[in-house]
């Protein structure tokens, strides 16, 4: 999992992205985004990279194009990596630009005003996506009705709980089990507060399907071989 803004990853920190600064990592000297996926694959053969794009997400001036090289470039590196994609996005033409096969958008909650747009452009999606049911350190983010009823919900969840988000100090059990109890074949990950093997053997234990994880990678409090054996 990383987050991307103004073309280095950043550390995101409890959901308060005015104070997210370059990552330091002990895996790497580097804060380029390239750099941090070498890394990250040299310590576990991973397949499947979680990106947050920071200036769509937040509509900033100079969103632009400003990532669509950098997601390339790890394509070119790593063609059998899967990159899960949140850039904001919450219209067609916004997911239109993502056509790459190796790319699988995520809908983020916190992106849509209400569940006629969430609506409007889920019936237009032809390839599977992800649902990010995304929680500040408040309060859930997004359309009230895309939170309670999993009808609306695709087959991959992700119980986003920001305020958890790079803050080591585990995850938030009560939101997880929450959509946990309203999932039906859908499978939902984890994100936000992940410290060690301990956390992700005790999401394994509640069916949890998986988990997206950056500090805990970053600090080495996960080892290669903490993550073979969990794979195994």
């Amino acid at each position: 999992m990383i987050d991307l803004l103004n073309g280095v990853v950043v550390h995101a920190k409890k959901g308060i992205r005015s104070e997210y600064h370059p990552i330091q990592s002990a895996l790497t000297n580097s804060s380029q985004p390239v750099d941090i996926v070498k890394a990250f694959q040299r310590l576990h053969p991973f397949k499947t990279l979680y990106i947050a794009d920071l200036n769509a997400i937040q509509s900033l001036e100079n969103t632009g194009e400003c990532h669509h090289q950098t997601l390339e470039t790890i394509h070119q590196l790593f063609p059998d990596l899967t990159i899960w994609l949140d850039a904001g996005i919450n219209s067609a033409s916004r997911a239109e630009k993502w056509p790459s096969d190796y790319i699988q958008i995520v809908l983020g909650s916190e992106s849509f005003s209400g569940i006629a747009q969430y609506q409007s452009l889920t019936s237009k999606l032809i390839r599977p996506f992800t649902l990010s049911l995304d929680f500040s350190p408040q309060s859930y983010l997004g359309p009230e009705a895309l939170l309670q009823d999993p009808q609306h919900w695709p087959a991959q969840i992700i119980a986003m709980t920001l305020s958890q988000v790079g803050a080591n100090t585990g995850v938030n059990i009560q939101i997880l089990q929450s959509i946990l109890s309203k999932a039906g074949k859908q499978g939902v990950y984890a994100a936000g507060g992940i410290r060690d093997i301990n956390d992700l053997l005790q999401l394994r234990q509640q069916a949890v399907k998986g988990a997206l994880i950056a500090s805990a990678l970053h600090n080495k409090q996960l080892t290669s071989i903490d993550l073979a054996n969990l794979c195994a």
